[in-house]
């Protein structure tokens, strides 16, 4: 397959986790406000469940609006092949291969195994601007970038 269908294949898969990630968060969230509604009022001042199922549903909708904006930052991508490492790009090293997008760690494409990392990492800011045969010392292991597309 070429560059360009490998990256679009690798966008796809990561569309699918993200939505998969938020249906799994979205269920949560009602399974725990289901819980708080059949508690009903706290019996006392010293009954947390109600409380804590509230809180529960909370930190989930903060995880599924996360979710979402993870989505809207994949859609941004334009699936260009890249000459340097940037947003959006597919870095092949001798240690890994990398896709620059959003922090959802291992995909699967191609029966190879891809690390989706984020522009805020340490590893994206040592390869960030670099090409093909450049290079790159990180946490004092010699990284050689052998494809940037």
């Amino acid at each position: 397959m070429d560059k360009l269908g490998l990256k679009t294949e690798i966008i796809e898969k990561c569309m699918v986790m993200l939505q998969e990630k938020f249906k799994i968060h979205e269920a949560e969230m009602k399974e725990a406000q289901n819980a708080a509604n059949e508690a009903g009022p706290p019996k006392d001042r010293y009954d947390p469940y109600r409380s804590q199922m509230l809180r529960k549903r909370n930190l989930l909708a903060e995880q599924c609006q996360q979710v979402l904006d993870e989505l809207e930052i994949l859609k941004k991508i334009n699936p260009v092949v890249n000459d340097k490492v940037m947003f959006g790009s597919v870095v092949i090293t001798n240690l890994h291969r990398l896709f620059i997008a959003v922090p959802l760690g291992k995909v699967e494409v191609q029966n190879e195994v891809y690390h989706v990392i984020s522009v805020h990492t340490p590893l994206f800011e040592a390869l960030k601007n670099k090409k093909a045969g450049d290079p790159v010392i990180f946490n004092q292991n010699k990284i050689l970038i052998a494809d940037v597309f």
